[in-house]
């Protein structure tokens, strides 16, 4: 019988997980665990009758909502909850970038100014090896002469 991580685990670690889902049925499912596309249907008995759910076609009606370790059931509500829950984290992360980009112009302009100082000093250094290239060449030829 394959493992299904939707079914609920006594360990303190899946209490405390931190928000982090890893279910293959976390949000809206497209596929059972047997590979099958799930459908869309209303819940037929049972207190949530007339209620839509997401199953597995291969359930058979009078066992479909009870909690099935082979196959996939799960109600629509919980499901929309869940994808709605990962576009909240998106949007978060995305606004959070965005609030990042904001400080780049400022960063740029101090990263452009250090820039043109750098320069300005490599000049002002290729100038005084020009000067000092100069002088040596003076006195190498004053040397020469001795």
């Amino acid at each position: 019988m394959p493992y299904s991580y939707s079914q609920p685990s006594t360990s303190a670690e899946s209490i405390n997980s931190g928000g982090r889902n890893a279910d293959a049925n976390y949000g809206v499912p497209k596929r059972c665990f047997c590979g099958l596309m799930v459908k869309l249907e209303r819940c037929i008995t049972g207190q949530r009758k007339g209620e839509r759910v997401y199953r597995c076609p291969l359930l058979t009606d009078g066992d479909e909502y009870k909690v099935n370790r082979d196959h996939l059931v799960q109600w629509w509500d919980c499901a929309v909850t869940e994808e709605l829950s990962k576009i909240n984290l998106r949007f978060d992360v995305l606004t959070s970038l965005e609030s990042a980009r904001a400080g780049f112009p400022p960063a740029l302009e101090s990263i452009r100014e250090t820039l043109r100082l750098m320069r300005e000093e490599i000049d002002a250094l290729k100038a005084r090896l020009a000067t000092k290239e100069v002088e040596i060449a003076r006195l190498k030829g004053l040397l020469s002469s001795w």
